[in-house]
């Protein structure tokens, strides 16, 4: 009974016009080549190779069979680019935490950028500020401000760096005036944006110390 193997062996006799070449193109002797192809024939009933000219070439039926079997080659070589394809590139679901603000203005900026080189990848955003725990497969990648805290199996790496200023309105301006060096900082008020994690120091730094930020 033929198989799935017989059928190269039959476009290599075609291809080359004789057993002998065959064999030699495929690293087979030309007794095996030729059982074969007569197991091939036998399979199908009728002769799949005939001899013109000094050389093996098909029959009407071997041409039909042929047509096929170059098909096949195609979409074998098909299916291996494909395997290969997957093993250099990224495919698949991620799931991706960040807190709001990140995850609402810097983030989908990035993300055109990352779907034009990673089309195969599909990201779940999830925009949430409490911090979900990763050793758990709440997410796969989280996006925070802080490093990976407690969860000590986690690998951290920074992405980018943010800016942080104060700012005051005009009238808070007159009526407190305008703070010249860090020390007046003391005598102001402020609002502190929360972004998952409370501080209590103005965001700046007065010769490597902070500036307590005054609570109420």
């Amino acid at each position: 009974m033929s198989t799935w193997s017989d059928y190269p062996i039959l476009l290599a006799v075609a291809e080359t016009g004789s057993l002998t070449a065959a064999g030699v193109k495929l690293g087979m002797s030309q007794p095996t080549v030729g059982r074969r192809i007569k197991v091939l024939e036998t399979d199908f009933g009728v002769p799949l190779l005939t001899k013109e000219d000094g050389r093996l070439v098909p029959t009407e039926f071997g041409y039909l069979i042929l047509d096929h079997i170059r098909r096949m080659e195609a979409e074998a070589g098909a299916i291996k680019r494909s395997s290969a394809t997957l093993e250099h590139s990224l495919v698949g679901p991620i799931m991706l935490t960040a807190t709001e603000g990140v995850g609402d203005w810097w983030l989908p900026a990035v993300m055109q950028l990352f779907r034009a080189d990673h089309p195969d990848i599909i990201v779940d955003v999830n925009v949430d500020i409490r911090s979900v725990n990763l050793a758990q497969r709440e997410a796969d990648i989280a996006l925070r401000w802080m490093g990976p805290g407690t969860q000590n199996s986690l690998v951290g790496r920074k992405v980018t760096s943010f800016g942080f200023g104060l700012y005051a309105s005009q009238s808070y301006i007159q009526k407190k005036g305008l703070p010249t060096v860090p020390d007046d900082l003391n005598d102001h008020d402020g609002v502190e944006l929360y972004m998952g994690m409370e501080t209590d120091y103005w965001p700046i730094d007065t010769d490597g110390k902070s500036l307590p930020l005054p609570r109420t």
